[in-house]
């Protein structure tokens, strides 16, 4: 592969507006990405009670969108008497 012609290697003639636009998604990213990264510095008890509450949270819409009436409440109640 030639690398003057190799596509990154050349510079974009870019719109101000779509340069804004790329750099809101990449911040969006990073965003996301240093989220990902606090995550791993949580206390386990603190893991626990998020993905108890995203549990919890996902299980009632989704049982609404399927039709069922049962709030995010009535849903933990059933969680908290789950036996495996």
């Amino acid at each position: 592969m030639d690398g003057q012609n190799f596509r990154l290697s050349t510079r974009l003639a870019l719109q101000a507006e779509t340069v804004e636009e790329v750099y809101s998604i990449i911040a969006k990213i990073d965003s996301v990405k240093t989220g990902w990264t606090i995550t791993g510095n949580l206390l386990p008890q603190t893991l626990e009670r998020l993905t108890h509450s995203v549990i919890v949270t996902s299980t009632g819409a989704s049982n609404r969108i399927e039709g069922n009436q049962l709030t995010d409440q009535e849903v933990e109640a059933l969680y908290k008497e789950l036996r495996i």
